[in-house]
């Protein structure tokens, strides 16, 4: 998973020890919509199956039982979706970065599914959500609980860029 330290650099964690070098890593709070820099305090190994996807020329992996949002530029819709529903539908993930202000989607490509793959990610609450890099500038969100019901059902895009 390559999360976004403190600096605003993406890091590729691929293992403890790449874990335990990250200074901080960038997550946003559902709740308080808004993004916060956190300590890396506890990190979870995750053995899951996972989706690779190219997404703006890079590659990804995610576990296939987390969520991430997906929206419509167009309608103004969002909505969390897991990610092995990205292999039914061509959605258009949610992104975000330090330097776009406006509701931006990005299409995605599935490269390849894992049957088992190893994460390493830092504890995040259930109304946090990882930044996880696409791009060095481009974010989206994941997050192993689903925050449709509680969190995003009833705001627009615009309101996660606040």
């Amino acid at each position: 998973m390559i999360l976004i330290d403190r600096h605003d650099v993406p890091v590729h964690i691929s293992s403890l020890a790449d874990a335990k070098k990250m200074d901080g890593f960038w997550s946003y709070d559902l709740q308080k919509r808004d993004f916060f820099c956190n300590e890396l305090t506890t990190i979870v190994e995750l053995q899951s199956s996972a989706l690779t996807l190219e997404i703006a020329g890079n590659f990804v992996h995610l576990p296939v039982d987390w969520y991430t949002i997906v929206c419509d530029k167009m309608s103004g819709a969002i909505d969390t979706i897991q990610i092995h529903e990205m292999t039914n539908i061509n959605f258009k993930l949610f992104v975000v970065g330090p330097t776009l202000r406006t509701v931006n989607e990005l299409g995605y490509r599935v490269v390849n599914f894992d049957y088992r793959r190893q994460f390493f990610y830092p504890v995040i609450t259930k109304q946090q959500m990882l930044c996880v890099a696409v791009t060095p500038t481009k974010w989206i969100f994941a997050t192993p609980a689903d925050t449709y019901q509680k969190h995003i059902k009833n705001i627009s895009p615009s309101e996660l860029m606040m």
